[in-house]
């Protein structure tokens, strides 16, 4: 049977799929696109209400893990799919379970931003983005 990870099977998905993003979708990669997406947005906030409890968990990697397949399965639940380029740079395809949590996990460990930072950081990325259309 096919790989199921966070709620989703892989076992059907090719790599000759080409996506189109949603604002549901997490971008992986680094740089502008992904910081102004409106579904990075939704997932750090998301990230970022669970930080604590995370941090809680010390160094228990298995419920560590498990708890980023639970951030995975709850951007699943609302429609989301984590993308990324294809190896020409030009498609995005839908990321490997294995890089979809270690993205989760490394969001997970980032050092918490304070309130008043993360409503600054999501208020100037919207800005940027309207300024750039």
């Amino acid at each position: 049977s096919g790989h199921i990870d966070g709620g989703k099977d892989y076992s059907k998905q090719t790599i000759s799929t080409y996506i189109d993003p949603t604002p549901n979708d997490v971008l992986l990669g680094r740089g502008g696109l992904t910081n102004w997406h409106p579904g990075n947005q939704r997932f750090r906030l998301m990230v970022e209400a669970e930080k604590n409890k995370y941090k809680k968990l010390g160094g228990q990697k298995k419920l560590k893990n498990n708890y980023s397949r639970e951030m995975m399965a709850r951007v699943n639940q609302y429609g989301g799919r984590f993308l990324k380029r294809d190896v020409t740079g030009d498609e995005w395809i839908e990321a490997e379970p294995t890089a979809i949590r270690r993205k989760c996990s490394q969001a997970l460990r980032e050092r918490p931003l304070r309130a008043g930072n993360l409503i600054k950081k999501t208020t100037a990325l919207s800005k940027k983005k309207k300024a750039n259309k």
